[in-house]
Parts: structure tokens; sequence; C-alpha cells
């Protein structure tokens, strides 16, 4: 990567500002993959295995706190149908 080529630049406003909003993206993609992963898990256990259709629709799941609405939801519904009604709406 050219960055590694010219020193000091680690100590940069810039540099630094870009390396913090790289580590909170990865930090939130993170975040959400593990809630993805929470949510899979709970699910097959109350509804049984996902069909592809339903993997597609929690994979293309990214916003954190609908993660975490559908986490809280599961414990209120019968099947993933029900809990992924209205999922296929989630602006990205």
């Amino acid at each position: 990567m050219l960055f590694n080529m010219i020193r000091g630049i680690e100590e940069t406003p810039l540099y630094q500002e870009a390396f913090q909003k790289g580590e909170a993206q990865g930090e939130a993609r993170g975040r959400a993959e593990e809630a993805r992963k929470l949510l899979i898990l709970q699910g097959r256990k109350k509804f049984g295995p996902l069909d592809e259709q339903t993997e597609a629709k929690i994979a293309a799941l990214s916003d954190l706190d609908r993660l975490h609405e559908l986490g809280a939801r599961i414990l209120d519904v019968v099947s993933w149908d029900e809990l992924l009604a209205d999922s296929s709406n989630e602006p990205e």
C-alpha cells in the first residue's frame, strides 16, 4: 500500500480520520455479522433450518437496530416467514 511507503503519514490528521472511519465501519459490519449469526442460531433452534430465500433475506440485513429488533421478536413469532415478513423493505 502506498501509505505504508510514506514515513510519518500515520500521524497526519487526514490519515487518522480515514483510519478511524475505516475502523468504525469495520466494527459496525462485525457487530451486524454477529447479530445475524445469533438470529440464525436462535431461529434454527425455534423454527428449524433456513431455506435459501430466508438465508438471503437475513444476509441482506445490515441495520443493527433491525437485527436486534428481530432477535427480540423471535420469541413472539412461530416461523421464519412471520419473523421476516417486513424485512424485505429494509433500506440499505
